[in-house]
């Protein structure tokens, strides 16, 4: 199941983005609680949309939640580095991504 299933699943409004420039362009035009951030995207990656988000003066304290099939040390300090605030592995834990949206959300 993939993420927009499940949090539309458990009651969840949910806007999606092909790329991490039309993710940006989304976050002009309404306010959100979370990003789930795919780290791997055309056109812009995630770390890149994250980095805009976190210069915003009106965006930057958004929680982002990176969404990735890479899970090593190194991939999760990327994500860190890029200004994410926890991460969460494919195939989706459905409890650990539910927990970090009431973490974060």
């Amino acid at each position: 199941m993939d993420a927009k299933n499940i949090l539309t699943n458990a009651g969840m409004n949910v806007v999606t983005a092909c790329d991490g420039q039309e993710s940006l362009d989304k976050l002009e035009l309404q306010k959100f609680d979370c990003a789930l951030m795919d780290v791997q995207m055309p056109t812009m990656d995630g770390y890149t949309a994250t980095r805009a988000i976190r210069q915003s003066e009106v965006h930057k304290n958004i929680p982002v939640i990176a969404l990735s099939a890479n899970v090593m040390e190194r991939d999760i300090e990327l994500g860190r580095e890029a200004g994410m605030d926890a991460d969460i592995g494919k195939l989706i834990n459905i409890d650990r991504l539910l927990e970090l949206l009431v973490k974060y959300v």
